[in-house]
């Protein structure tokens, strides 16, 4: 008995359930040591698992009491790119979920949010990036019923398939200097590039293995296919080797799957790059017989199990990893958390303290001022009736009088031309404007301009660019905002657009804004 229990705290096994399509995949992996995984793996018809009677075809992978991780499908999540808060770790999640709360398709309290990171730039400047997950509450709960009832057993993990395909991507010998994964399902494809175990890119690919299997005889469609993958392959390379500066990856490995045959020719002519077609036996020792088909489907559900906290040893902070089922994570947001407020609390009375102090202060030196000026006031009338006397005495009165005023009139000339060349339209005369310092100031990778216009007064701006990815743009303004020259302002008209005739592979966009004062105005109209 004590042998059973020590076996089911420190397993080194992991099952796990993913769904391909019109088939379901469940995999189990042993990480026993440091030899080559175990696999044992098996797909079915979804409507066979929906009667029930596929439990018996479970027996043979011998799940017993390991830990056992689902798999979301493609429209069951959302990942948003974000710039990482500097909050505590524990108050991570919280922070970006306030963070994308505009980005997502639900309100918070129906989400349950993770995130994972992703290596900083080579960039002294970059700022640290991750992807935020979030999936709908009865999206996941409906997964984990689905997935508790194929296997009779209760699920410790709700996983996301880029993370499983990492697992599998640090297995290839590649992965030490970089390794570049491509793997399609059977609706959807999805590009990983790892190095050194870290995910560093990955890219949802809009092709799956269906559209090559049903148009397998029509080699124009196959070739037009491959070279639009192609291009997304050869944006996110451009991407890896320039922000992380690592030298260039010389193979993409393509994972199985039947129907795939036509692809490693028409990418390798696309790219230039040794495609490689993924053997499993490679990276696994398989028990029991495994068809392509087979493979292909179950290649996700493989790299779940094979999440690297399974081992003995291994915690469940271990990086680059998502979780979302846990209990504890669920945000239920609709105030702001008890203990935000608490802090926001005693800053505020520290503020207003503060102020209180200040203002006694203020309020003492004023006093202070104003018997002094009172003080002066009063001589100066003294010497300006003395004045008075000593002109009219010497001048007259009368003609010294035309004098004054026609010097007067002179000198009203001279100060409205003062305050004209002293104003704001003339612009920033000591070096570059403010405007323009705070434009450099921001950089975010993925992002630069091309084309800048500032008004005289510095109130209005207009900006246009380009983008690798259209969820960038909402970032850089935020950012952009936040900086002095640009906070009476609002960004209130917005353009992205992708030209037919666009060759470069990135999205072209353009803003402007108006001050904070014509906004309310045109608000209130």
């Amino acid at each position: 008995m004590l042998q059973l229990l020590k076996r089911g705290n420190h397993t080194t096994e992991r099952a796990a359930i993913a769904i391909d399509g019109d088939y379901a995949s469940v995999a189990v992996v042993d990480q026993r040591n440091n030899s080559k995984p175990v696999l044992r793996a098996s797909s079915f018809y979804r409507s066979v698992a929906g009667q029930g009677t596929s439990v018996q075809d479970l027996s043979s992978l011998r799940i017993r009491q390991a830990p056992v991780s689902c798999v979301l499908e493609h429209g069951d999540y959302q990942m948003q790119l974000v710039e990482t808060p500097n909050v505590p770790e524990a108050e991570l999640r919280q922070a970006v979920a306030w963070r994308i709360k505009d980005l997502v398709d639900f309100p918070l309290d129906e989400l349950t949010v993770d995130l994972f990171h992703l290596p900083k730039h080579s960039t002294a400047s970059a700022r640290a990036i991750a992807y935020a997950v979030t999936s709908r509450n009865v999206t996941i709960e409906e997964n984990v019923t689905a997935a508790r009832a194929l296997v009779s057993q209760p699920v410790s993990v709700v996983d996301v398939p880029e993370l499983c395909l990492r697992n599998i991507a640090t297995l290839l010998p590649d992965d030490e200097h970089g390794a570049a994964f491509l793997h399609f399902t059977d609706t959807d494809g999805y590009l990983v590039i790892t190095r050194k175990g870290e995910l560093h890119v990955v890219r949802q690919v809009p092709s799956g293995r269906r559209v090559f299997t049903e148009n397998a005889d029509d080699s124009f469609f196959v070739n037009e296919r491959a070279a639009g993958i192609a291009l997304e392959i050869q944006r996110s390379l451009d991407y890896y080797e320039s922000h992380y500066d690592y030298r260039p990856i010389q193979k993409l490995f393509l994972g199985p799957g039947a129907g795939l045959d036509v692809l490693p020719q028409a990418l390798n002519e696309n790219l230039g790059l040794e495609v490689v077609p993924l053997d499993l036996d490679d990276l696994f020792e398989i028990k029991g017989e495994l068809t392509d088909e087979d493979r292909g489907r179950c290649l996700i559900a493989a790299g779940a199990a094979l999440r690297p906290d399974t081992l003995v040893g291994k915690n469940d902070d271990v990086p680059q990893t998502v979780n979302l089922l846990t209990p504890d994570e669920r945000l239920s947001m609709q105030e702001f958390p008890a203990r935000f407020q608490a802090k926001a609390a005693g800053i505020l009375i520290a503020v207003m303290t503060l102020i209180a102090m200040f203002a006694d202060f203020r309020v003492a030196s004023i006093e202070d001022e104003m018997q002094v000026a009172e003080l002066q006031e009063a001589a100066a009338v003294e010497r300006l009736a003395n004045l008075r006397a000593t002109i009219d005495a010497e001048m007259g009165g009368q003609s010294w009088q035309d004098q004054l005023d026609d010097a007067l009139g002179e000198l009203q000339k001279r100060q409205a031309i003062l305050t004209l060349v002293q104003g704001s339209t003339l612009g920033e005369t000591r070096g570059f404007s403010p405007q323009l310092r705070a434009l450099s100031r921001q950089h975010i990778e993925g992002i630069w301009l091309t084309y800048i216009t500032l008004s005289a007064g510095g109130d209005q701006t207009r900006i246009e660019g380009q983008t690798i990815g259209a969820e960038l743009v909402p970032m850089y303004v935020q950012n952009l905002i936040d900086e002095g020259p640009f906070a009476r302002q609002r960004f209130n008209q917005f353009e992205i657009d992708n030209p037919i005739d666009n060759t470069s592979g990135s999205l072209f966009f353009s803003m402007d804004s108006a001050p904070v004062s014509e906004t309310a105005q045109g608000g209130r109209r």
